[in-house]
């Protein structure tokens, strides 16, 4: 430890401290390394993989084994009328410029952490509500992603993003009435509609029955559990969801949709056992080799797994059997896997 001590110290005194990496241990237990380019009796800003976060004294445990004095909370900044003072208005910024790092990182949880953090000093925070709502839509969390979007639309009428993520997500629960809604109205505001989402909304919308049929099971017991396992994973009960999906695998053990269903809960932020919820898209795959949600359904627990090359192997795939994959979705995973640059 004494030799270790001394090597630390004759670094520090032969490089520039302008270069060196503090470490910064946070009282969640994490620990963020990066160079402090802004220190207050507030907040210290550093470095973090070339983006400026700021970190508040009430959630720092040391910088470099130093304990922090958290006395200076930034909840002190709040005007005496609870209105956003400019300080509390930068630090939501840097929450969500914070979940956004993790995002592109592929670091779900931290990203919904921080997207919560910047809504909770900012609850009028739009973008922030919007951003979140991307993070569940890809955890497969129909239920708070429109939740999400709707907040987003309640504090901004006229915001065509969300409009048109939350026509996509209603797309996916197959609520198409309130997907066209959505669309239309994000179309007015001049957001561009991908035309082949369109192409695939009016095709399913229009002769939904037909096109999904060969998806039913001939097992009627089989059918009548995907649904309540469909219901219980809308309303966030993935455990339950599983259960119902498991049983419609044993009525029926070539029931493809029920494994796509059962694996798209088993990757669910709620329950996060992506090696289960590949196992049952491979499953599903096996059983149905020309289907593209079910190829894209895998790619996402690849892209959860941080296994980009098989994440992309899957996307070339979907898209290849007509699968609208979401630029915002293919520009995190360019960044995750560095493909980017």
């Amino acid at each position: 430890m004494v030799e270790i001590r001394l090597l630390v110290l004759a670094l520090v005194l032969y490089f520039p401290v302008s270069v060196f990496a503090e470490t910064i241990v946070l009282k969640s237990g994490k620990t963020v390394e990066g160079k402090i380019l802004e220190k207050t009796d507030k907040y210290i800003k550093i470095d973090f993989q070339d983006m400026p976060l700021i970190y508040w004294f009430d959630e720092i445990e040391s910088v470099d084994g130093v304990k922090q004095n958290s006395s200076l909370a930034k909840e002190e900044t709040l005007s005496q009328d609870n209105t956003l003072t400019p300080v509390d208005v930068k630090a939501a910024e840097e929450y969500f410029r914070r979940g956004d790092a993790y995002n592109r990182q592929g670091n779900p949880a931290q990203a919904i952490f921080n997207f919560t953090k910047a809504i909770e000093i900012n609850p009028s925070y739009a973008e922030a509500y919007c951003a979140r709502a991307g993070v569940y839509f890809y955890q497969h969390n129909d239920v708070q992603t429109i939740s999400d979007y709707t907040k987003a639309i309640e504090i901004n009428p006229n915001y065509a993003e969300a409009y048109y993520y939350r026509g996509v997500t209603y797309y996916y629960t197959k609520e198409y009435d309130k997907a066209w809604l959505d669309v239309r109205k994000a179309e007015a505001l001049g957001f561009i509609i991908n035309s082949e989402f369109l192409a695939d909304l009016k095709k399913a919308s229009g002769i939904y029955k037909s096109v999904n049929k060969k998806n039913n099971s001939d097992n009627e017991e089989a059918n009548v559990y995907l649904s309540k396992g469909i219901a219980s994973r809308r309303s966030g009960d993935n455990h339950a969801a599983i259960a119902f999906f498991t049983k419609a695998i044993e009525a029926d053990q070539n029931f493809a949709e029920a494994y796509e269903c059962r694996g798209i809960s088993y990757g669910s932020s709620q329950i996060n056992d992506q090696d289960k919820s590949l196992a049952d898209f491979n499953k599903a795959i096996e059983l149905d080799p020309n289907n593209k949600d079910f190829y894209f359904g895998r790619a996402l627990a690849y892209y959860y797994k941080q296994d980009f090359d098989n994440t992309w192997n899957d996307v070339h795939k979907a898209e290849t059997l007509g699968f609208i994959v979401n630029p915002g979705f293919l520009a995190d995973l360019k960044k995750a896997s560095g493909r980017d640059k």
